[in-house]
């Protein structure tokens, strides 16, 4: 009697282990569940707003271009005016759009182990969009540095208080040259220009390619949040 009691203490102990344990996995599931709810939807916020500064940056690539290519037009007349070049060149104000993504929580899924929660099909997207958006920058990001080392050699040879208007007195190498279209220094802002419009082009080729690889992330995450 006291052996079939103790068997019978031992099967409902057994059983509420094996209860707690089920309720304890099911508890750790719908964490699992809501943490990754959670990096989806921050991961399509991010997305989305990674789209909208392309399309910002392509804007302002779009202006700065222009005026380069309106200066350009003067420039390229025969007997341009060059007062009037000067004046149109000083006008052109040299700045480098450097794209920094929003996508966080790809970061931190990569570094918390956290990745292993989307199914491998979502997984590989979301590593194949990283391994090109890391690519793709590194190179827009060296040409970047290169105009910046042009502008830098040409800043040797500029009035920068002039240009800036921080004064009103011109030092008289950095007026004298620009009154020469042969001069050595007119090559080199040239080239200066030259380098930006192709960064420029170069810049919107990648965003192109950027946009794809986010959109197709973003409908993979979209498509799989349906079907949830």
């Amino acid at each position: 009697m006291y052996f079939k009691y103790a068997i019978g203490e031992i099967v409902l102990v057994v059983i509420g282990i094996l209860i707690a344990m089920q309720i304890n996995n099911w508890n750790e599931n719908r964490k699992d569940k809501l943490l990754l709810k959670k990096y989806e939807q921050n991961l399509i916020s991010e997305l989305k707003n990674d789209l909208l500064k392309y399309d910002e940056l392509d804007s302002l690539n779009v202006i700065k271009s222009k005026k380069i290519k309106k200066y350009l037009a003067y420039y390229n007349l025969d007997q341009p005016n060059l007062d009037t070049l000067i004046a149109k060149r000083d006008s052109l104000k040299f700045s480098i759009s450097i794209f920094t993504s929003s996508t966080f929580t790809i970061q931190d899924l990569i570094s918390t182990g956290n990745l292993g929660l989307f199914p491998n099909e979502t997984k590989n997207a979301i590593l194949k969009f990283q391994s090109k958006q890391q690519v793709e920058l590194i190179y827009v990001n060296e040409m970047i540095k290169i105009n910046a080392s042009l502008v830098q050699e040409m800043d040797k040879y500029d009035d920068l208080l002039y240009r800036n208007k921080f004064s009103k007195k011109q030092h008289k190498n950095a007026k004298n040259w620009q009154y020469n279209l042969d001069s050595h220094f007119y090559l080199l802002d040239n080239n200066t220009l030259a380098r930006f419009l192709t960064m420029y082009s170069y810049q919107k080729n990648v965003y192109i390619e950027l946009r794809q690889a986010t959109k197709e992330l973003l409908q993979v995450l979209e498509n799989k949040k349906e079907k949830v």
